[in-house]
């Protein structure tokens, strides 16, 4: 009888020990777990971020992609440290796409116990750069497409003493009314041409769209849209050095001089008139400033933006950042 009993009990520290071993070992699976999959999220949105932002840096070229990519990353951190790539993480598998790797082991605390000490992360981004075809908020302008480089001073709407001489059709001074025909009735007026100027059209406007010309100079209304527009930053300038805006109380391309307004085919301008024009192309400018004249002037510049982007024929100078992978 006794000799059953202690075979019992040594039964049942075998037992104990199987059991405290499986205990250990779910406790290494729990907490390690919890703690891989946490790295694991935040070093994935810092490669996301970074391939974004060097996205976003290919509207200039590469070596601003890869500046833009490694400033963003480090912005970023994994488990408290921040995540500090180098140009090695990055690569373009297109010209208008760019990848960002990171690798992370991760030290490891209750797993130690079964001889498991580090996990080793891998994190992937792939994000592309592509031209829209559609676009929302755009100004009342509509002017003939040129190969502009960034930068470049472009006449954003005739005046009576415009640069550009007197308009190419009598009466057309590049104001247009919106919704397109093809989307709606058209609303015309200066105060609806203003309102537009200071505060955009809120609707989209696709490459393919019909617009309905404003004919006419209205040179008050042109000077008082603007006006109000350089009133919301003032102090902002075009460094052609830089090739950049600088001094602007908006980060990004989110002040209100950044200006998008489409294009139409100078080969293909309106009759005199109230005609209608075909947009071919959307492209985004600095506003510099109005003459008495009613001449409004600009630089050229490449921003990305919210909007879609389908195939199809026409100019587009606006751009949208996207995950692929």
């Amino acid at each position: 009888m006794l000799r059953i009993v202690k075979n019992q009990k040594g039964s049942a520290l075998v037992f104990a020990a199987l059991i405290m071993t499986s205990m250990v070992g779910f406790a290494a699976l729990s907490v390690d777990t919890g703690m891989i999959l946490t790295a694991d999220h935040q070093l994935q949105n810092a490669v996301d971020a970074a391939a974004l932002a060097g996205a976003s840096g290919l509207l200039i070229n590469q070596s601003a992609a890869t500046s833009r990519a490694l400033a963003v990353s480090a912005l970023n951190s994994c488990l408290n440290q921040p995540v500090v790539l180098n140009s090695g993480n990055l690569s373009y598998p297109a010209g208008n796409r760019i990848r960002v790797q990171a690798n992370r082991p991760v030290n490891l605390f209750i797993a130690r116990a079964l001889g498991v000490n580090t996990a080793n992360l891998n994190a992937v981004a792939l994000a592309e750069l592509s031209a829209l075809s559609e676009t929302k908020k755009l100004k009342p302008w509509c002017i003939p497409f040129e190969n502009w480089n960034i930068g470049s001073p472009v006449v954003l709407k005739v005046g009576s003493a415009s640069s550009c001489g007197e308009p190419a059709t009598p009466s057309f001074y590049y104001a247009v009314d919106y919704p397109p025909v093809n989307k709606g009735t058209p609303v015309s007026g200066a105060n609806v041409y203003r309102d537009y100027i200071k505060f955009s059209y809120p609707g989209d406007i696709a490459i393919g769209d019909v617009l309905q010309v404003e004919p006419g100079n209205m040179q008050g209304p042109t000077q008082q849209g603007v006006n109000y527009l350089i009133s919301q930053d003032p102090g902002a300038y075009w460094d052609n050095s830089l090739k950049s805006v600088v001094n602007s109380n908006f980060p990004g391309f989110s002040s209100p001089r950044i200006l998008k307004v489409p294009f139409f085919d100078p080969d293909d301008p309106p009759r005199p008139g109230r005609d209608e024009i075909t947009v071919a192309g959307l492209g985004a400018f600095f506003l510099e400033g109005v003459t008495n004249g009613g001449e409004v002037r600009g630089r050229f510049i490449k921003i990305t933006t919210e909007g879609t982007n389908k195939a199809g024929p026409g100019a587009g100078y606006l751009y949208k950042v996207k995950l692929l992978q």
